[in-house]
């Protein structure tokens, strides 16, 4: 009998696991990736990688740009780190040889972005403009 309880109560964490991370989702309307040109994207990944990138170009492709410690500076100066191309609801990003696709859900007309792909979802403070995130 302690065995069905053990197992039943595994059954039930597995249970809220899954609909813990089925609530993470994205949450949105699938929006076209052209929607982030023109903007920088403020985020931190879960490892504490921090990224403020600037979507250059035209509406569907262009530079992503990374702040860093701004234009002027000596030591970290913004550069160019790679490209991104948007097709439909995705966008894809390269870095070097490295590229990554992820669709893009926007939530009504905001600048709340969510991207999800490459195993990861994405929730980043979205700025009008090449600005630094701070």
């Amino acid at each position: 009998m302690r065995a069905f309880r053990v197992l039943g109560g595994l059954a039930l964490l597995g249970a809220a696991f899954v609909s813990g991370n089925a609530l993470a989702a994205c949450q949105g309307q699938a929006s076209a990736g052209s929607g982030l040109s023109g903007k920088t994207l403020c985020y931190t990944k879960a490892n504490g990688d921090r990224f403020q990138e600037y979507h250059a170009g035209g509406p569907n492709s262009g530079d992503v740009i990374d702040w860093k410690k701004g234009a002027t500076d000596k030591v970290d100066p913004t550069k160019k780190v790679g490209t991104w191309s948007a097709n439909g609801n995705n966008i894809t990003y390269t870095y070097g040889s490295q590229s990554y696709t992820y669709a893009v859900f926007r939530n009504g007309n905001s600048n709340n972005f969510c991207l999800s792909g490459n195993g990861e979802e994405i929730t980043p403070v979205v700025r009008n403009g090449q600005v630094a995130c701070q």
